[in-house]
Order: C-alpha cells, then sequence, then structure tokens
C-alpha cells in the first residue's frame, strides 16, 4: 500500500470519527449540565489531527482556545468520546483498516511499527 492510500484510509477514519464524535456531543453536554457542570460547547468542536496521528496512532483533537474554558471533568469526558468514536470509525471501515494493515504486511513493513512502542495504546 502506497503513502497515499494508507494517508487516505487514516484520513477517512480520522473524518468519520469526527462525524461521531460530534453527533455525540450533545448527549456530553446534556449529561454535564445535568450535573451542575458549567462548561458548554457546541458545533463541530472534533477535529482530525493528521500531524499527531503520523506520530502516534489516529487522534482528534479539540480547538485550544475550547479547552482552556472547559471543566476538567467535561474534558475527560470529551477525551473517551474521542476515543470511542475512534474506536466505532475503525470498525465502521474496518475492511479499509485491515487492507491497510495487510497492504503494510505485503510491503514488508508492519503497520504498528510506525508508532512509539512505549505507550501501547494507539489511541
Amino acid at each position: 500500500m502506497s503513502g497515499i492510500e494508507l494517508e487516505y484510509v487514516q484520513e477517512m477514519i480520522l473524518w468519520d470519527a469526527c462525524d461521531i464524535a460530534n453527533a455525540s456531543l450533545p448527549d456530553v453536554v446534556t449529561n454535564a449540565l445535568e450535573r451542575g457542570d458549567s462548561s458548554y460547547v457546541a458545533g463541530d468542536v472534533f477535529h482530525p489531527s493528521q500531524s499527531q496521528s503520523l506520530k502516534g496512532g489516529l487522534c482528534l483533537e479539540i480547538d485550544p482556545g475550547i479547552v482552556r474554558a472547559l471543566s476538567p471533568e467535561l474534558m475527560q469526558e470529551l477525551r473517551e468520546l474521542m476515543v470511542k468514536s475512534l474506536q466505532k470509525a475503525i470498525i465502521k471501515n474496518k475492511e479499509q483498516f485491515v487492507g491497510l494493515i495487510l497492504g503494510e504486511a505485503r510491503q514488508g513493513r508492519i503497520y504498528f511499527d510506525r508508532f512509539p512502542q512505549g505507550d501501547p495504546r494507539l489511541f
């Protein structure tokens, strides 16, 4: 699999993860408001982080200006939402993801060797 195809599959997964996370955002915010958290976010908060994804896995990001206004509890919930959304996006694109891994193997590379081994997380 060429670098272009690899990047395309990763970007496809990232954009699906953003869509999933942004669609779930109102539920997370509603739960935070119900427990008395005054932090509030709306709109498309999640974006693909291509630079971080190239360094260490598939990553989403939140605009730093928004992050500063969030309570630690809501920020933790948003991190958890990012991980769950990435997992769902990988499952949604499982055939492409498996093809990406197999394509790398055919070229004599192990897809997961691209990422630092000190941290066993993909996300």
